[in-house]
């Protein structure tokens, strides 16, 4: 086993042990069908042994620890002899009648992305968090959260949605056998290796030269970053399925991307709730799968970042714009597509030099502790908001001929921890096939009051389900 890690691995390591980035997470909601009240979850959990068990089995990261990085040796990717049922599932209790279930998942989900993962050589970089919420006597039946965290260095936001995808298949599976016997631990094959790294792909430019700050370009990025308190919080909006659909024609009709239409809106949204805001910067997270030919099924970390500069002229003219008018609805698209050229322009860049200016800038780092530590020190966050999609997603379905259907996805749910050093918040959307797209704000707690992010989520409420100052 090559357990030596790579620039990509290292520097997610190092954003985890100082707290910077902690970790991604997508989680499932499902509907579980028992007509027994008091072993309904029990029966669940049952299910979730004997799937979860398949799945460690399906993907080598699951079974692959990151060891810190220490002034002696760089961080190095460790495979688990065994893997304890109690070191990777947490069920939560179960929530309480009156309280609104995204509310409860943005709570739990705020508290498990504060977790920082240590003790590699003895716990896996990874975890799930079972969520019930109240059984409903009516439909015989409650739903069930099941969250999936991760250190970001051994699976990126494609990898969440590909641990649910082959865990909802086996779930399903489970459900309709009658008898289900695992044993656990589960004993890791010395024949398992860490997943293939995005280095082994992708070509770094011999110059070594030290990255630099130095422009002229002043964003608005927050307060200063701060790790003393930490707190990370999360928001949850959810857009039904037909909405999405008069959304993305509205989109077709304008030649612009969904990806596009947020960065517009929040935008807007922050040059009209920040006076002291006279330029934007906004990070785009993307997949480099189709460079490194790896399939959405597998568990990776091959992502890079598209970065988009919001000028003073932009922040201007929204200004002068009428909220829903003609003049607001041209900037919308001026911005759709400034993002849609510097997407392209980087994924050119890939084709041409084989790297991205994000991944050669890492490999560029001569010092990951040196780095994070200057971060903080630097006194500036690295941008105003970062906008990570992962696109629409096709989940298995449960078997239909059955007489009694036990188990239904309802929809997924995409956030990660919010971010010290780099974007003040993040808007993390994931879409079911068949079902709605659900987008979530995630931040840290200290960067941004919650009223703030409470508004920006409500004017992107307005605008999708409304389609608020949309042309046809």
């Amino acid at each position: 086993m090559d357990n030596r890690s790579t620039p990509a691995g290292r520097y997610f390591s190092a954003r985890n042990l100082h707290g910077h980035y902690r970790s991604a997470g997508t989680t499932a909601r499902y509907i579980f069908a028992s007509p027994d009240l008091e072993s309904s979850l029990a029966e669940f959990l049952d299910l979730l042994k004997s799937a979860l068990w398949k799945n460690v089995e399906r993907h080598p990261s699951l079974c692959i620890g990151v060891t810190d990085e220490t002034p002696s040796s760089e961080a190095q990717f460790f495979r688990h002899e065994k893997i304890e049922w109690d070191d990777i599932v947490e069920v939560l209790p179960e929530t309480l009648p009156e309280e609104s279930e995204d509310i409860a998942l943005s709570k739990q989900l705020g508290m498990g992305h504060q977790h920082i993962w240590k003790d590699a050589y003895t716990k896996p970089s990874w975890k799930i968090l079972v969520l019930p919420h109240g059984y409903q006597t009516s439909s015989r039946s409650r739903t069930i959260d099941i969250a999936f965290l991760s250190n970001h260095a051994i699976a990126d936001g494609l990898s969440n949605v590909a641990f649910h995808r082959s865990l909802c298949e086996y779930l399903y599976k489970a459900s309709s056998l009658s008898n289900l016997v695992t044993t656990w631990p589960i004993r890791i094959p010395a024949t398992v290796n860490p997943p293939v790294p995005i280095e082994q792909f992708i070509t770094i430019p011999s110059d070594s030269s030290d990255l630099s700050d130095a422009s002229d370009f002043s964003p608005w990025t927050g307060p200063a970053p701060s790790l003393d308190p930490y707190t990370s919080r999360c928001t949850i909006l959810t857009i039904p399925e037909t909405s999405l659909t008069h959304i993305l024609k509205r989109c077709k009709d304008n030649s612009i991307t969904l990806a596009g239409l947020l960065h517009a809106y929040i935008t807007i949204h922050l040059a009209r709730s920040l006076p002291q805001a006279s330029a934007l910067l906004a990070t785009t997270p993307y997949s480099m799968r189709r460079f490194t030919k790896t399939s959405n099924h597998e568990m990776v970390n091959h992502v890079s970042i598209c970065m988009s500069s919001f000028s003073s002229s932009i922040i201007t003219e929204i200004r002068a714009s009428e909220h829903g008018g003609e003049a607001e609805w041209k900037v919308v698209r001026m911005i759709a597509a400034q993002f849609q050229r510097d997407l392209k322009k980087d994924l050119e860049t890939i084709e041409k030099e084989g790297s991205t200016e994000a991944l050669t800038g890492i490999a560029k780092i001569k010092d990951f502790d040196e780095y994070c530590i200057g971060q903080i020190k630097k006194g500036k966050r690295g941008g105003s908001y970062e906008i990570s999609n992962l696109g629409l997603t096709d989940m298995p379905n449960p078997d239909e001929s059955e007489e009694y259907v036990k188990l239904r996805l309802e929809k997924l749910i995409f956030s990660q921890s919010g971010m010290v050093a780099g974007s003040v918040m993040s808007l993390n959307i994931v879409t079911l096939k068949n079902g709605p797209m659900v987008l979530t704000i995630t931040w840290q707690g200290e960067s941004l009051e919650e009223e703030f992010v409470e508004r920006l989520k409500g004017h992107l409420e307005r605008r999708l389900l409304n389609l608020e100052g949309m042309r046809k």
